[in-house]
């Protein structure tokens, strides 16, 4: 009636995980495959509630892989990866496969929910994938960890530090980084 839309969305996904790699990939042509990852250090994410009940932080690796943070995630990243397929035209599978990590902590880390005890799950790991046989075409990660420290697998950020990446395979084949999203762990 008011002549107006309202599209409620967020980064990711709503737009590092589908939108700028979609742009981004009109650089190349013949693209063979997308990617779009976050790199995120959830210190700085106070929500400890959120931190514990639902993304299953401080909690035993069992208890984070069957609980409902996979579940949650697969409708809004999984629809991500479906418009990237059908933007790209690319003749791929249906089905969208999803797959999840955890990394534990191998001493005690500081966290919004409080310390993370060794054992309990520190980092973790979110992967969506979409296939043309067994060549995956379009890929949505999320990495995210408490910290760089003292995790079991070791994983880190890299030099790049926290951001968002794309990556497009075509010609020219190309990645671009977006940074400053993310707070710093002690930033206000």
């Amino acid at each position: 009636e008011g002549d107006v839309t309202l599209h409620g969305t967020g980064i990711a996904p709503g737009g590092i995980s589908d939108k700028f790699p979609l742009m981004m990939s009109i650089m190349s042509t013949g693209v063979t495959f997308l990617r779009a990852e976050e790199f995120s250090d959830l210190r700085t994410y106070d929500a400890p509630d959120v931190l514990r009940h639902v993304m299953g932080f401080g909690d035993t690796p069992d208890k984070a892989l069957t609980g409902p943070m996979l579940k949650m995630q697969d409708g809004l990243f999984m629809q991500a990866v479906k418009m990237c397929v059908a933007k790209l035209g690319f003749n791929a599978d249906p089905r969208i496969r999803s797959s999840q990590e955890v990394a534990v902590a191998t001493a005690p880390i500081d966290s919004p929910l409080g310390p993370i005890q060794p054992g309990q799950v520190a980092g973790r790991k979110f992967h969506w994938e979409a296939l043309v046989g067994d060549d995956v075409v379009v890929r949505v990660t999320v990495n995210w960890f408490m910290g760089e420290e003292n995790l079991d697998p070791p994983w880190t950020f890299g030099p790049a530090g926290q951001r968002y990446e794309m990556e497009v395979k075509g010609n020219p084949s190309f990645t671009v980084t977006f940074k400053g999203f993310q707070s710093e762990p002690g930033e206000g």
